[in-house]
């Protein structure tokens, strides 16, 4: 990881806290677990629980709700795209890091520490798919590329079938790794990269230039997990 990644990452977690510490350490990390437990809060959820918190907090104008409303969307959605970019380096270091650890202690405290380990892992990766499996829906993604790219009727038409096997296919990948004892997103992710750089293929035969770069760029921030840009 290069002093570039190490600097997003300790300002992320400089930003988390000061933001926890703003609005009370204790709410903020009950409603942050169960934001990542397996089947955690949908985004609407999770967008009304932080906007309640600042309007309270900061007393905000229905304007100033409506605009920051937006700004809470975007950072989400840059967040979880950055999380997804950096999983298998976040991954390395775990296992680095646990490896390390396991070389200081005797047999027994080895076991107890892989139990932890297995327990935390499996945890995480189960939130995480769910994560991906929240809002999967074709007719869903037809519609937010039909208002962000301006699609013709004509261009609907033949791009739905690419779509409908998308998330076929996407769902045929997740529903493996959900049925795993001990998934790993980093072979979950590569999974999913290669699908979306086949579809993208596709999809580039039906775009125009501009509508493809529009994608593109929508893409990279919403993550590359999800086709179609966010609403």
């Amino acid at each position: 990881m290069n002093k570039t990644k190490l600097s997003i990452g300790v300002f992320l977690v400089f930003l988390v806290g000061v933001f926890a510490g703003s609005l009370g350490m204790g709410m903020y990390l009950k409603h942050q677990m169960k934001r990542f437990e397996p089947g955690g809060h949908p985004p609407p959820e999770r967008h009304g629980f932080i906007m309640k918190r600042l309007s309270r907090e900061l007393d905000l104008t229905d304007a100033q709700r409506v605009e920051i409303e937006k700004i809470v969307k975007d950072s989400e959605a840059k967040f979880f795209a950055i999380r997804n970019q950096f999983m298998p380096e976040i991954e390395e270091i775990a296992d680095q890091s646990f490896a390390a650890i396991k070389e200081k202690l005797n047999t027994d405290q080895q076991k107890k520490l892989e139990r932890i380990e297995e327990k935390i892992r499996t945890r995480h990766a189960k939130a995480f798919i769910n994560s991906i499996t929240a809002d999967n829906k074709p007719e869903q993604t037809l519609s937010r590329l039909k208002k962000h790219l301006n699609l013709t009727k004509e261009q609907i038409t033949a791009i739905q079938p690419i779509i409908e096997k998308d998330h076929e296919a996407l769902n045929n990948i997740v529903e493996k790794y959900r049925e795993q004892h001990h998934p790993k997103t980093r072979f979950l992710l590569k999974e999913i990269r290669e699908l979306r750089e086949s579809t993208d293929k596709q999809l580039e035969n039906f775009f125009t230039e501009t509508q493809m770069k529009k994608y593109r760029e929508i893409q990279q921030k919403t993550g590359k997990h999800r086709l179609g840009p966010i609403d």
